[in-house]
């Protein structure tokens, strides 16, 4: 059979998830494997920043990608980053397939399915699934819903058993995170239906010394009670700027645009000092960079990153609130420093150092199956 890779991302799962509910094959899996219960993600804590930061083991200021939505002040453009030409380094498909490996990409969402899939000989998403996967499991459930992830997982089976491939890499959706806590009712029935997933997707390939399973998430997620515009606040004292939060993307039913952190772009940069100070002093601020700190503590890539970066306290977010600077809201979110917590768990395989963020999946599937050194782009 050969080696094999699975690398599960389970979306916005924070270690409670897991913690408050009956998982018995993902438990199993860590009385077995290894297990970091509080492994951290990649700041920002939004999807594309770690999907990207996983299936290349390294770090925004290497890959590119720094938010879901970038604003580029040369043009003057909102850009939704879903290209896979925003990613600058290669990808373990590409080194799969280098390798004359087939690897393969299931994702919930389309974005996820356009940013990741260079590379990878198959990929779909549970939004635009190909004709024979839904004559062979049925047609997927809604986006919104959290049935969509068991019909993702179903197809990953499916897959398996179609394509064969030495690498697949699998991303869930948020949806039921960002509508329910760890203890509520809809949260368990969601986690126990994945465990079941998991369970039969193990099974799936076999011999665990041969097969490697790594599971993950991207972020864990947050109660957010009070929104701040930082465009209206900086306005009311004459700075001009535009504030986008790093977890806006397409999805606005997750997360209504209101995320943890945001980046703020100044129309004059000579106002970056007062900036700083005024947005500092605001309720619900945490923490502000500018960007040569940012760029240094969070590894983050320099021409895609505003002129600040600022965190919120663990129940603010910011984005845009109309004709509002100070809303309360009651929603889950991510993107601040407080989602930072992930499961990290790894099964099969020969483990032989310490791993502490989902990064480092990406160095074990490679050493795993003997794939190359990432040098030389994204070609």
């Amino acid at each position: 059979m050969g080696r094999k890779a699975i690398v599960v991302c389970l979306d916005g799962c924070a270690p409670e998830y897991i913690q408050k509910s009956d998982v018995p094959n993902i438990r199993n899996l860590c009385k077995h494997g290894y297990l970091v219960e509080n492994g951290h993600s990649i700041i920002p804590t939004v999807t594309n920043v770690n999907n990207v930061s996983i299936i290349t083991g390294v770090y925004p200021e290497e890959h590119g990608i720094t938010t879901n939505f970038h604003y580029d002040r040369s043009s003057g453009e909102e850009i939704y980053m879903e290209s896979p030409d925003f990613i600058m380094t290669k990808t373990i498909f590409q080194m799969a397939t280098k390798q004359k490996l087939k690897s393969v990409l299931l994702t919930s969402k389309d974005k996820l399915c356009a940013l990741l899939s260079r590379g990878a000989q198959l990929a779909f998403s549970a939004e635009s699934p190909p004709e024979w996967i839904v004559r062979k499991i049925g047609s997927p459930p809604h986006i919104y819903s959290i049935e969509v992830n068991a019909w993702l997982f179903k197809a990953a089976q499916a897959t398996i058993k179609e394509w064969n491939p030495d690498l697949l890499y699998l991303t869930t959706t948020d949806y039921a995170m960002h509508k329910h806590r760890p203890e509520d009712s809809e949260s368990k029935k969601s986690m126990q239906m994945i465990d079941q997933c998991i369970g039969n997707l193990a099974k799936s390939f076999g011999d665990a010394e041969e097969t490697l399973l790594c599971i993950t998430a991207d972020h864990g997620m947050s109660d957010k009670n009070r929104a701040v515009n930082l465009e209206v606040i900086l306005l009311e004292v004459g700075i001009k700027s535009k504030v986008l939060p790093t977890v806006k993307d397409r999805y606005m039913l997750h997360h209504s645009g209101l995320g943890g952190s945001a980046y703020v772009y100044l129309e004059d940069q000579e106002n970056v000092e007062k900036a700083a100070d005024l947005i500092l002093n605001t309720e619900g601020v945490e923490e502000v960079l500018d960007r040569g700190e940012a760029l240094k503590r969070y590894h983050l890539y320099y021409d895609r990153i505003g002129d600040l970066l600022v965190f919120g306290e663990k129940d603010y977010v910011f984005g845009y609130i109309k004709d509002h600077d100070f809303l309360d809201v009651h929603i889950r979110s991510h993107g601040s420093l407080y989602e930072q917590r992930v499961p990290i768990i790894v099964y099969g395989g020969s483990l032989k150092e310490n791993i502490t963020e989902n990064r480092e999946l990406a160095n074990i599937v490679i050493e795993h199956l003997f794939l190359k050194d990432r040098a030389g782009g994204n070609d």
